[in-house]
């Protein structure tokens, strides 16, 4: 600094200081906060202001470097500490380093100044403080209703009324089904999000550009996009953009585990659902103890006639499917004699669409009455049993290491026992 320059009393660009009055307001608020929060169980921890740069993990909020977006600096040890940029870092090395000690469910609540080295524009600072409430070790989303009840409750304390405030829920399931159904990359998901997070600010369209090339902001800086596929960002912003929100789900399935090993297991589902989009979904398949090349034959068979009325393709695209869905990975085997299985039907034809997901129906009837008439009178001995048991040990752990329907249920904590319903009556391993 030279000698003679005077200081110039100005603020650091992106910070701001705060009245007393401010301050009076400020404190109001977290009081009404806190007093919510504490009624539904949650306690109050503090973490420092500082962490490991590495353990708060990759913040790249508009920049494409390592450290970008985060105050750093090295310590005499030469590691470098950044300032923390959200409270949600934190929180996962504080529980990963008292995980032992902290009881289970662990529903903590934390106020704190987080800082982010980002470029400050209206509203936006590079201090502000943030609030978070997160529960830890509880697997159904009850604690999710809880969370929107607390925040309600919250709005209406500080003064709002019901209309002018939108709690607004989000699920990354949801988001990674999404991710995997147009085939998004695992290392593209969370520039994705960071794009779809920037929707209130920028627009459907910023959205667009950023999940395209990028975009420019007002200031002439330009902000590097995702570069993903046009159809790819059409679907993400069919799916945001859907202000209907409504969803609705019908379906049908049934599951046979014969008393008699002689006869295989059988499985069938069809389903509707209907968001911004229509599609069908469904499939059967047959699990024998005891390989019978007459069952296999005709079940097969019938199959094909039935998809043949309505496409050529369907039974070799849907057979495929069916084996390829229906495979135990660690144990390099089938679930068991295959069948069909098709998801997101949409021809462009609804009715088309219907009738053969009826068809599938009825043919999954008639096939498996016959079959179970052909040797339902056979005789079975205690090693036949024995022996059906293993084989459907092999069926429960494909249903609860892979099957996506009973893990997405027991995910969401839904009806465990509709859930759990195509689970064999017993089973055995050696």
């Amino acid at each position: 600094m030279e000698k003679n320059k005077k200081l110039k009393a100005q603020l650091p660009k992106g910070f701001r200081d705060n009245s007393e009055d401010s301050i009076d307001i400020r404190n109001q608020v977290i009081n009404i906060i806190r007093n919510e929060c504490e009624q539904f169980g949650f306690k109050n921890i503090e973490t420092p202001a500082l962490e490991y740069t590495e353990a708060l993990g990759k913040f790249l909020p508009d920049v494409d470097r390592p450290s970008g977006g985060v105050f750093s600096f090295q310590d005499d040890d030469g590691q470098w500490l950044s300032m923390r940029y959200d409270l949600t870092a934190p929180l996962a090395r504080y529980v990963a380093e008292n995980y032992q000690f902290i009881s289970k469910p662990f529903k903590r609540y934390q106020f704190g100044s987080v800082w982010r080295n980002e470029k400050p524009g209206p509203g936006r600072y590079r201090e502000f403080i943030q609030f978070d409430a997160d529960a830890i070790g509880i697997s159904n989303n009850y604690i999710d209703a809880e969370l929107c009840v607390i925040v309600a409750r919250i709005f209406k304390k500080i003064g709002f009324s019901e209309n002018e405030y939108k709690i607004k829920y989000s699920s990354r399931i949801i988001w990674e089904n999404l991710f995997k159904q147009i085939e998004i990359e695992d290392k593209q998901i969370p520039a994705v999000l960071r794009a779809v997070d920037k929707l209130d600010r920028v627009g459907i369209n910023g959205v667009k550009d950023l999940l395209l090339k990028g975009r420019e902001d007002q200031s002439g800086d330009f902000m590097k996009g995702v570069n993903l596929k046009n159809d790819q960002v059409n679907k993400i912003l069919d799916f945001i953009s859907n202000k209907n929100s409504n969803f609705w789900a019908s379906g049908i399935s049934v599951v046979a585990h014969m008393q008699n090993p002689y006869l295989p297991s059988f499985h069938f589902n069809t389903r509707m659902i209907e968001t911004s989009k229509i599609w069908f979904g469904g499939g059967m398949d047959m699990t024998p103890t005891f390989k019978n090349s007459k069952h296999k034959k005709m079940f097969h068979s019938n199959i094909k006639n039935m998809c043949d009325k309505h496409d050529k393709n369907y039974y070799k695209d849907f057979s495929q499917y069916c084996d390829e869905y229906f495979y135990l990975p660690h144990r390099k085997e089938t679930r068991g004699d295959g069948g069909i299985f098709y998801d997101y039907l949409n021809s462009s034809s609804w009715e088309a669409d219907f009738n053969f997901t009826k068809d599938v129906g009825s043919c999954f009837l008639d096939v498996v009455s016959r079959i179970i008439s052909m040797d339902m009178s056979k005789n079975w001995k205690k090693e036949h049993k024995e022996q059906q048991k293993i084989k459907r040990g092999r069926y429960a752990e494909f249903n609860l290491l892979y099957d996506r329907g009973t893990k997405f249920g027991l995910q969401t904590d839904g009806n465990i026992d509709a859930i759990l319903m195509s689970m064999p009556p017993e089973a055995k391993w050696i």
